[in-house]
């Protein structure tokens, strides 16, 4: 978690996304889309999972290998260089940039909003309106829940 100025509870008025910019470690695997299968069910705890951020991706101008992004440690798991042995797959250490559009809902408050602080889960929409019930200790950071 990022310290801010959110955090110690000066909310300024608006949301300075450049808060969220950061470089998230991985590991990024180029395989044959034969594979693909066959390599998630084996290395299933080890794929990415981040919320907006697909694991498998098309890779430009490759129709026959896609590319898979997987946490960082699976770079130097002895299974996974077993499993390298004989295939057709390259793998690389590398950095994903991540930023503000690439948090959902929840983990962008998780990321701005003070330790004790809850996160509103329930709204109504009334068109493109929604409409939160804050708590008292929520007022002073409506605008940025907002």
């Amino acid at each position: 978690m990022v310290e801010s100025s959110l955090q110690t509870g000066n909310a300024p008025k608006l949301l300075d996304r450049s808060l969220f910019d950061r470089k998230v470690p991985v590991t990024a695997v180029t395989l044959p889309v034969t594979l693909i299968s066959q390599f998630q069910k084996q290395f299933r705890d080890q794929m990415l999972q981040m919320p907006k951020i697909p694991a498998c991706k098309v890779i430009e101008g490759k129709t026959t290998h896609k590319l898979m992004l997987m946490r960082s440690d699976l770079h130097g798991n002895a299974a996974f260089k077993e499993y390298l042995t004989g295939k057709d797959i390259e793998s690389n250490l590398s950095e994903m940039s991540i930023s503000y559009e690439n948090y959902n809902y929840q983990d962008a408050l998780k990321h701005i909003l003070p330790e004790g602080i809850e996160i509103p889960g329930g709204f109504e929409a009334i068109g493109d309106v929604a409409h939160l019930n804050l708590h008292v200790n929520q007022m002073p950071f409506k605008l940025q829940i907002g």
